[in-house]
């Protein structure tokens, strides 16, 4: 739970984050100027609001608006698009892949059981194997061949793959691991160059754009909740571009080209220029519109990455991390959730990513901190590994190899599969990595405690010659001895040239069954949901890839049902 208040929120706001306002009460809803009315509000338009959009047309019997910051997409636009799902989708049946619910189910209590109850993971996995069928019914289109390698994100001729811990022993001891990370499939030749998740939403754009019951409002900041003298959220107040205007028109054009779909692009990509434009726009053209919800509103803006003041005060940790995400990510919802007083959870985590594979042989290597000790479970999944760097180690790490494996990895690295962002930071960390004959005079290049590398890899070595299990629970497939010289040690921390992007875990407190926001005292707030990266969800303890997106539509999901029933 975060101590923080709505005032410590609401102040400090950075040059491009929307200005949110606090909670407009009104005595007499009548006599309010509303410029429009709806059953359901949808604020954003990633993959969370789409979701709660597209299941509230699916219900009926509801006028939806659909507002976003800018042309919808979100974050999850500039994705790399994997659904994680599972439980027995008809892509994992397609590609002869074995899984069952009861195994997702016990695989997701190792991911999201310390903040979720057993019940709302068991609703997940029963509704999971459905997902990808639901996503294909909008526009969206999955499928094989399978990657059964392991890596951070699959070549580009691949769509399912194992895309978090399941192989790691620790996971797997009572259920048969199995791939659930679903790529979205490229539709033409330029789209193979793209990540996924600007084909999902795209997919998922065009499908809400021919829906008659959804009215989209983009160009428009929500900076304002209205409620009643009960504490009801009956409305918000948003402040809209004129569509046909000039300024909508750059405003569009800016917002694009700082979106850029691959990770290399981003970083020549001056997004805090384009975002400061964006904003300067907003501030200067934008007119007040005023929005009557009859039923309820949907938070699902996405995190607060973005909002660096806000990061620096909440997550602290996590400060000097890039955000992988777009500007959307000002924790506006956040924001406008703690002005009627919602409870806030899980604030101080972010989930920052380290991958290691591809090369896979780079897993075989020992992640050591500045002092020279050992510090985690190399095979595990790279959101365990940037926290371990992030948090155990203080944001300095080294990963100590031999001359053995650095040669498998230079030969791996000539697979012309790899992605660009795969394979320029390895070479990178190659070029800049320390080299010496024997493990104690790279501790002397790499300021490690004398005596620390070579009694890390002393044992690390006699586990393996006697067979004995690895001491973090690494798989026998991802170990080798590390004894023939030279040894090498590859920076892990982060910098310019090999970030060590995260995304914010955070969000609004919702009660489970409904994802309505709730209070400090864990009653719900009428009026009032959230979903996404906006709430606490199912990754907002351990992430994976997959489970955002995947959380976006169990959650979307469980807003608007409960909004449709209110």
């Amino acid at each position: 739970m975060s101590t923080a208040k709505p005032e410590d929120l609401l102040r400090h706001v950075p040059d491009t984050a929307t200005v949110i306002e606090p909670a407009l009460v009104v005595e007499d809803e009548s006599a309010v100027a509303w410029d429009d009315s709806c059953d359901m509000l949808v604020v954003g338009a990633g993959i969370a609001g789409a979701s709660a959009a597209l299941k509230g047309s699916e219900i009926g019997g509801m006028d939806i608006i659909l507002a976003d910051r800018f042309l919808g997409g979100g974050s999850s636009g500039m994705s790399g698009g994997v659904v994680y799902a599972g439980g027995g989708t008809r892509v994992q049946k397609e590609v002869g892949v074995v899984d069952t619910v009861d195994s997702l189910d016990e695989y997701m209590r190792f991911e999201a059981g310390q903040i979720r109850k057993p019940e709302t993971i068991r609703r997940f996995a029963e509704r999971s194997p459905g997902v990808i069928d639901w996503l294909e019914a909008r526009g969206a289109v999955f499928g094989g061949p399978l990657e059964t390698r392991k890596t951070g994100y699959p070549p580009a001729d691949k769509f399912i793959y194992f895309s978090g811990n399941e192989i790691v022993p620790a996971y797997a001891t009572s259920s048969a691991p199995a791939p659930r990370g679903h790529r979205a499939i490229p539709q033409s030749k330029e789209d193979f160059k793209a990540f996924s998740g600007v084909i999902l939403m795209t997919a998922l754009g065009k499908t809400i754009a021919a829906d008659k019951t959804i009215r989209r409002m983009f160009q428009t900041c929500a900076r304002r909740l209205v409620v009643d003298k009960t504490g009801r959220v009956i409305g918000v107040e948003m402040a809209r571009l004129n569509p046909d205007s000039p300024a909508a028109k750059t405003h569009a054009e800016l917002y694009r080209k700082s979106v850029p779909n691959s990770i290399i692009k981003q970083l020549f990509t001056n997004q805090a220029k384009l975002w400061t434009k964006l904003t300067k726009i907003e501030r200067q053209e934008a007119r007040t519109v005023m929005v009557r919800v009859r039923r309820g509103v949907v938070l699902s803006t996405g995190g607060f990455g973005q909002n660096r003041t806000m990061l620096a005060e909440q997550a602290p940790a996590f400060s000097q991390l890039p955000n992988n995400g777009q500007l959307g990510d000002d924790g506006s919802a956040v924001r406008m959730g703690a002005t009627v007083g919602a409870r806030l959870g899980q604030m101080h985590l972010c989930s920052p990513w380290r991958f290691l594979a591809p090369p896979v042989s780079l897993v075989k290597g020992v992640m050591v901190n500045a002092e020279g000790h050992r510090i985690v479970n190399e095979q595990l999944y790279g959101a365990n590994l940037g926290t371990a760097i992030t948090v155990d180690a203080g944001g300095k790490a080294w990963l100590v190899v031999d001359a053995a494996v650095m040669a498998k990895v230079r030969q791996e690295l000539k697979d012309k599969s790899l992605w660009a962002f795969q394979r320029l930071p390895v070479q990178f960390m190659i070029f800049r990595s320390k080299k010496a004959a024997t493990p104690e005079a790279l501790e002397a290049k790499c300021g490690f405690t004398p005596g620390a590398l070579t009694k890390t890899l002393a044992e690390h070595n006699a586990l393996l010659h006697e067979g004995r299990p690895d001491a973090f629970g690494k798989g026998d497939s991802y170990r080798a001895p590390l004894e023939t010289g030279p040894f090498y040690a590859l920076d892990q921390s982060h910098s310019t040239l090999n970030p060590m992007g995260m995304i914010t875990l955070g969000g609004l407190e919702v009660i489970e069954e409904t994802g309505q926001a709730m209070r400090e005292d864990g009653t719900p707030i009428p009026g009032l949901y959230a979903a996404g990266r906006s709430a606490v969800g199912l990754c907002s303890q351990n992430y994976v890839s997959g489970m955002s997106l995947g959380d976006g539509i169990f959650s979307g999901w469980t807003a608007a049902e409960a909004i449709a029933q209110a």
